[in-house]
């Protein structure tokens, strides 16, 4: 499928910018497909990006700037090699087609594993009760990329406790209502170590989303203790977060 070029431009001090390649089936008439084209031409204004052809069929509805064609995993690879990100848009699990090819998700994971740019995986829908199929398919989605982007804290919660994905490669996204401002701001602000009650605090902040209010944890280690206990413990606060829903 042919890919609409882009040149790369620098900034005025010379730094290159990074130029990113996106996946998708360009559905603009669903959320995902929409999502994705927002992206596609907010990127395009400076000249970063091009859209690459889905492996999976694409109908009338596609972006007019992508070609109307079925990819082949390799070719949107080799795509994705010549840029320095791959943005990978995974929204249904269940679009192979009727005369019995692979299921799109199962492509977009091929593709994954033949790309070596880094690579970020936009899901737009994690299924609450999942088959064998989807768990399997998610959890490797998820394991291959550098990192994965999901736009609800449902959505989050359940890669970790459904799925088993580890907390810290979810990065969440979601609209800001310009008109609604948080009330409070809760600070833990001094050393952050194991048996401080930090923990029980994010807890407790899941009986507090109603009210609006945040929690900032900031501060140093303890000295005494190693890089890799003072990581430990934080990698541990990143989880609970998760779990509970309020990250």
């Amino acid at each position: 499928m042919p890919v609409r070029d882009a040149s790369v431009r620098t900034t005025p001090r010379g730094y290159g910018r990074r130029r990113f390649g996106i996946v998708s089936d360009w559905d603009l008439s669903t959320a995902a497909g929409r999502f994705a084209a927002a992206l596609a031409d907010s990127l395009q204004q400076d000249h970063l990006t091009h859209r690459v052809g889905s492996t999976a069929p694409i109908d009338a509805h596609t972006h007019p700037s992508v070609a109307v064609s079925r990819r082949s995993s390799r070719a949107v690879a080799d795509d994705l090699e010549h840029h320095d990100v791959a943005i990978i848009h995974v929204d249904d699990l269940d679009s192979g087609d009727p005369d019995g090819e692979p299921e799109a998700s199962d492509g977009l994971l091929d593709v994954i594993e033949l790309v070596h740019v880094p690579t970020i995986v936009v899901l737009h829908r994690v299924p609450a009760v999942p088959t064998a199929d989807h768990r399997q398919v998610l959890a490797a989605l998820c394991g291959s990329a550098d990192a994965v982007v999901v736009t609800s804290a449902p959505a989050a919660v359940r890669l970790a406790s459904v799925y088993g994905v580890d907390p810290s490669a979810l990065w969440l996204i979601r609209a800001e209502h310009p008109a609604r401002r948080r009330t409070a701001t809760l600070v833990t602000w001094g050393v952050v170590d194991a048996g401080s009650g930090i923990e029980w605090m994010v807890d407790a902040m899941e009986h507090l989303q109603g009210l609006d209010v945040r929690y900032v944890v900031t501060g140093p280690g303890i000295e005494e203790r190693s890089r890799e206990d003072q990581e430990c413990y934080r990698h541990m606060l990143e989880q609970r977060s998760w779990l509970h829903g309020v990250a």
